[in-house]
């Protein structure tokens, strides 16, 4: 996916992708950028509350609502694993690993269209 939007983006940079900019600009903020961006904060909030523990250890009380809501737990529960799915997918991409996520369901359609072909 992650290859995709940047191919898509390289495309529509040469003009030679018909949808428009707005569609291609916020999937890659949505895929590539949002998930950098929060391990920058994420990095920055661990280094302040280490350095400026006196100051900020009430840090953690901000996240209460998120234990107690079952919606805002559901929310924030959903937001991490979903940046971190797409982190872990820019550092393999990064790495240039490449990976076919659709194998297995064309070997089931092969099985699903041989068990058709045996019953007909």
């Amino acid at each position: 996916m992650i290859a995709g939007i940047l191919y898509a983006t390289r495309l529509k940079l040469l003009g030679k992708l018909p949808i428009p900019l707005a569609i291609i600009l916020f999937n890659l903020y949505l895929h590539v950028l949002s998930p950098i961006l929060l391990l920058g904060a994420l990095l920055v909030t661990a280094i302040m509350y280490v350095t400026l523990f006196h100051l900020i250890w009430f840090l953690p009380v901000l996240f209460v609502p998120f234990v107690v809501i079952r919606k805002l737990r559901l929310f924030f529960v959903s937001y991490l694993t979903s940046n971190l799915a797409l982190i872990i997918g820019l550092l393999q991409h990064a790495a240039g690993k490449k990976t076919k996520i659709w194998r297995k369901v064309d070997e089931s359609r092969k099985s699903f269209d041989q068990e058709i072909k045996v019953a007909s």
